[in-house]
């Protein structure tokens, strides 16, 4: 009886560990990440999602060319119609307009817009193609 009742509690520990959605910083449901990658040398950004300033010339690097950058942030939902953004310990609260995101980015004194659906993948990652162009991915799975 008792090797049947710990069975039982450790089958429970193990059910409840595991990770059914990923979460964000806040612990609450992750509603996108994102993050830059691949072949950043000392570029210039700075990031609107929404039109919610984010980052603001941030200068991107790379330890090894595929390697994610110093870029990185969570968002999830906050009291429906808004959302916050986690980035480097700080918490940028922003309007949540649709299941649109709308990501501005100026990208060494380039401007690029993007437009995704969340539906479409909550992962999104960015990689630099050249000095004045990037090229974005969008996943259901994490990217990197």
């Amino acid at each position: 009886m008792l090797k049947k009742l710990l069975s039982f509690f450790l089958l429970l520990a193990i059910a409840c560990s595991c990770n059914v959605g990923k979460k964000a910083r806040s612990g609450k449901d992750l509603l996108f990440e994102l993050q830059f990658k691949g072949h950043f040398d000392a570029d210039t950004v700075s990031l609107t999602i929404n039109g919610c300033p984010v980052v603001e010339n941030k200068v991107l690097v790379n330890d090894k060319r595929e390697s994610p950058t110093n870029l990185h942030l969570e968002a999830s939902l906050y009291k429906g119609d808004r959302f916050r953004i986690f980035y480097n310990g700080a918490v940028i609260e922003c309007l949540d307009t649709s299941s649109k995101i709308a990501v501005g980015i100026l990208f060494n004194n380039t401007a690029i817009n993007y437009s995704m659906e969340l539906a479409d993948g909550k992962y999104i990652g960015f990689s630099k193609v050249s000095t004045s162009e990037l090229s974005f991915r969008q996943s259901a799975q994490p990217l990197f």
